[in-house]
């Protein structure tokens, strides 16, 4: 992109007179420049910079409807295996960051000031739909880059100190100003009148019904399907998803027992997991952990928690000792040393 960005960057001299930053003796309105740099700038422009990034977005946009092809995943494997698998298409937005950021020389090649406005702009909102979507596969890489970005805009900031002052786009920074503080108003009267407009809305109000309908069902239905699922299997497949998506799926699990399930209902489900007939006996420690409270959850709850941590310990611990008595008195025929009584 620098490569193709050099037949564009055309620097003035103190005399008004323009010539190409990289190559100083050619005159940038020349028949050399308009012959030559010109079109090969831009067949670079359109091929290589373009026709790259409108390729590789495509096959990013479309990998769920390809991936399960093998082939398709063997080529273009190094574009979607790095991030989430909700955020499979970052590749093209991380390509788009990166090609924005080389071209900014060649949009101003001549103003500095404009350079860093440009640059910090870019890495603002890249750092902003990285911590909204935190689409790296591993949680220390989505951290590394907010890092590196905060880095860059601070260095940005910092290097502003060593430019000179310019009245050339004075205009230009007034209007980035004016537009800046319009678009701050304009955010927060949004934040006020959207959720008014979502209340009294028919059609908008009508949308939000179905979709809590659609959840309602969607909980039913994979209910139905994890409760018929093995709890070996379900290990496999929760050790194979991202950190983040854990994380998201315990933030969901400790909501939906503080705000959705019955109390009752969840001691009779603590029941059939843990209770005769049933192979699954949590460590000591772990007990706690599957309260229903808010003060283990971490998490506010305007319902009444009746049924607090302590007594779900103590159902488990019931179910345990229950299930202790069993083993003692019919062990496992399959273990060594072990006999059955009469």
């Amino acid at each position: 992109v620098n490569n193709v960005c050099k037949a564009f960057q055309c620097y003035i001299h103190p005399s008004g007179r323009r010539t190409l930053l990289a190559y100083p003796s050619v005159l940038c309105d020349s028949d050399q420049w308009r012959h030559v740099f010109l079109p090969l700038g831009l067949l670079g422009l359109c091929v290589y910079v373009i026709g790259v990034y409108v390729f590789f977005s495509y096959t990013s946009i479309m990998a769920p409807f390809r991936f399960h092809s093998a082939s398709f995943r063997t080529r273009f494997r190094f574009l979607v295996f790095r991030f989430r698998p909700d955020v499979y298409w970052w590749g093209a937005l991380l390509m788009l960051r990166n090609l924005l950021i080389a071209t900014v020389t060649a949009m101003t090649p001549n103003d500095g000031h404009v350079q860093v406005l440009v640059t910090l702009t870019i890495l603002i909102i890249s750092m902003a739909l990285q911590a909204y979507f935190w689409p790296w596969f591993s949680t220390e890489n989505n951290i590394l880059d907010i890092m590196l970005l905060l880095g860059l805009a601070i260095m940005c900031v910092a290097g502003s100190y060593f430019i000179g002052r310019s009245d050339e786009n004075e205009a230009f920074f007034a209007a980035v100003l004016v537009l800046t503080i319009f678009l701050s108003v304009f955010s927060v009267v949004l934040s006020v009148v959207l959720p008014l407009l979502v209340a009294s809305h028919p059609t908008l109000k009508d949308r939000h019904h179905r979709r809590n309908k659609k959840l309602a069902l969607d909980m039913k239905i994979l209910g139905y399907c994890l409760s018929n699922t093995s709890r070996k299997a379900l290990e496999a497949d929760i050790a194979a998803i991202p950190a983040s998506d854990k994380s998201k799926l315990h933030s969901t699990i400790e909501m939906l027992k503080l705000e959705v399930v019955e109390r009752s209902a969840y001691i009779k489900a603590l029941e059939h997991v843990f209770g005769k007939g049933s192979d699954t006996i949590p460590e000591e420690e772990m007990l706690k952990e599957f309260g229903i409270g808010m003060r283990f959850s971490k998490r506010l709850s305007v319902k009444e928690t009746a049924l607090s941590e302590e007594l779900v310990a103590s159902t488990i611990q019931n179910f345990i000792q229950e299930r202790r008595s069993s083993l003692a008195v019919c062990p496992d025929p399959q273990r060594p040393g072990t006999r059955r009584s009469s």
